[in-house]
């Protein structure tokens, strides 16, 4: 089984990097030999600054062996699907029903292949890789289940329910208690190791970000919510309301305002990248029609 684990940093917020790491099969009803000989190719093998909202297709061939081939039962049906491990990054979802007879034998690599077509689905910024399952598509587990009720038990619970007090005082009152000594002892520091931890490495993972980012950029990012905490704080305090109704609308003010700017952003960025590409064909446009013009003179 071959692995493509290439890991690529983004270089655009509006695209993702995609790699697609080849997985064996689902090791299901007896499918141990299978997976382990089985080879799964993808065509193109990695997809590079997919777009946010748009898709590309890729052609995924899987190949097994003739001793694998043979274990498969030749009136039985799978299901053959392709998955994205992080679907809000890029989604798949798709698959498809085969048979025995939907493998076809191939000379060159003597190995009985099938091939699909999967549509491949950017979401958002990231990095992930796509699955391939072959599991049965019909598995039915015939289960029996049957339930008798002890009178006299229920009579004797209820006349003496000291395992039902037992139970509620340990999930009212200790488990509770239990909980809130080990949030005050134990997870208090754990929690800031994991805030440090976080904030640390994840501005390492992400210094890119520091490269993109301009003076009017920053300054637009910081003024947005600060402008919208003190406007909401001057107009509480105008229309005269309590200091507690003061900070709550000023911190939903300021909140709201990033919502917002987000929104907008989100919406209108597809009309200036189709503006900013419309500029980049005009300057084309005029540098070629300048070189003509210098070679005529």
């Amino acid at each position: 089984m071959r692995l493509a684990d290439m890991l690529l940093l983004p270089k655009c917020s509006r695209f993702c990097n995609l790699p697609f790491v080849q997985i064996c099969i689902s090791a299901a009803n007896g499918f141990h030999d299978l997976a382990k000989s089985a080879v799964i190719t993808f065509d193109p093998p990695m997809i590079h600054d997919l777009v946010e909202g748009h898709n590309r297709t890729v052609s995924v061939s899987m190949g097994i062996p003739h001793v694998a081939y043979d274990t498969l039962t030749s009136d039985g049906t799978y299901r053959l699907s392709v998955g994205s491990f992080h679907p809000d990054i890029a989604a798949s979802p798709s698959y498809s029903d085969v048979t025995k007879s939907s493998f076809v034998y191939n000379n060159d690599s003597q190995f009985y292949t099938i091939d699909t077509a999967v549509i491949v689905q950017g979401n958002s910024l990231g990095k992930t890789g796509l699955r391939l399952r072959l599991v049965r598509a019909e598995n039915w587990t015939d289960m029996d289940e049957s339930w008798k009720l002890d009178m006299s038990a229920v009579y004797e619970t209820i006349r003496r329910p000291v395992a039902p007090a037992i139970g509620f005082a340990a999930q009212f009152v200790i488990m509770p208690l239990l909980a809130y000594g080990i949030a005050k002892t134990i997870m208090r520091p754990f929690i800031i190791f994991v805030l440090i931890f976080v904030v640390v490495f994840g501005a390492i993972t992400n210094l890119y970000m520091f490269r993109m980012m301009t003076v009017p950029a920053l300054l637009g990012g910081l003024l947005l919510p600060w402008c919208g905490f003190m406007f909401g704080c001057f107009v509480s305090i105008i229309t005269r309301r309590s200091p507690p109704d003061v900070t709550a609308i000023a911190i939903e003010t300021g909140i709201q305002n990033t919502g917002i700017a987000i929104l907008v952003l989100k919406v209108i960025t597809a009309v200036l990248m189709s503006s900013y590409m419309w500029q980049h064909v005009v300057i084309l446009l005029d540098s070629e029609r300048a070189d003509c013009w210098g070679k005529l003179l």
